[in-house]
């Protein structure tokens, strides 16, 4: 499956609240050096997993202005990965692909989203940190 690419806020809003997989969604620019390069990475991992799963998003900060602000986007690349149907964080610059890999499996793990859904203090993150 090939990356999908989003120019709104209301088409990125429908995947988020609609999709049941893990969202990974890349902020990123035509003019950026790094997004360029992150870009093939994002690609290659897009054929690799479970479209049904597993959904890879690219959002131009350029075209889609409303939604890089939303999420307070000020560098790129920038991404999140979701899963439930809320972001539960974000990276910036362009990571290795290994990275990715590891984001969504750690999303895609019940144990993950158990303690996530589970967690009243502090923050996602360290919630699925430890249930890893």
């Amino acid at each position: 499956m090939a990356v999908q690419y989003v120019n709104t806020k209301a088409e990125f809003d429908n995947i988020l609240s609609t999709f049941d997989g893990v969202v990974l969604a890349d902020f990123f620019a035509t003019w950026c050096g790094p997004c360029k390069m992150l870009s093939p990475i994002l690609d290659e991992l897009a054929e690799e997993v479970d479209p049904t799963k597993v959904k890879i998003l690219k959002i131009d900060i350029d075209e889609a202005q409303e939604l890089a602000q939303e999420y307070g986007v000020m560098s790129v690349p920038t991404v999140f990965v979701g899963t439930n149907h809320e972001i539960k964080e974000g990276f910036l610059g362009a990571n290795p692909k290994i990275f990715y890999k590891e984001k969504i499996e750690q999303y895609s793990t019940p144990a993950a989203e158990t303690a996530c859904e589970s967690a009243s203090e502090g923050t996602c993150n360290s919630a699925c940190e430890s249930a890893n």
